[in-house]
Formats: C-alpha cells, structure tokens, sequence
C-alpha cells in the first residue's frame, strides 16, 4: 500500500464517523446541554421543548437519572411544618412571673 492510498483510506468517511462517535459529537453535546439544564433545575418541561422531544415521558425516561435529588421527604416537611406550628404554642404558656 502506498504513502497516498494509506492517507486516502484514513480519511474515508467511516474512520471520521468513527472519530467523532470515538470522541463525541453533537449527540454527546445535545446530552451534556440537557444533563447541565437538569441538574441546574430546569423544568423538565422547558429542556423537552429545547430538545425538541415528541413528548415529556422520553425527555424524563431518558434523563430522569440526573434529576435533582430532594433534600427533604415529603414526611420531614410536614413535620417540620407541626413543628413550626406547635412553637407558637409553646411559647404561649404561661410563666410563673405572669401569674401574680
């Protein structure tokens, strides 16, 4: 094989797509602007629009591992709503200074 038949070869169309499969592209571009959006809490919505995905199930059933997670449980808010709520209350008894 020859020096220019060597060059030919490695700049055929299949070893470019193999480059850039290899390396990225725009694929791997169009996932990292969606990761970015989604960890910094843009509504799923909103990146499915960007996207251009049919519907929200595949924007969510794709990237629903990147989702932020909650740093409270739906139990621990409303315990700490009966918390904040029961201060008032605690702090409305009476002492015993006010009872002369």
């Amino acid at each position: 094989m020859t020096e220019s038949q060597s060059t030919a070869r490695s700049s055929s169309p299949s070893t470019s797509a193999a480059r850039r499969k290899k390396h990225g592209g725009f694929h791997a571009l169009r996932h990292l602007v969606a990761t970015t959006l989604i960890t910094n809490h843009v509504e799923p919505r909103e990146v499915r629009r960007l996207l251009r995905h049919r519907t929200l199930r595949v924007t969510l059933e794709t990237y629903v591992h990147w989702l932020p997670k909650r740093e409270k449980r739906p139990s621990g808010v409303i315990g700490s709503a009966l918390s904040a709520a029961a201060e008032p209350a605690n702090s409305a008894t009476i002492r015993p200074q006010d009872q002369e």
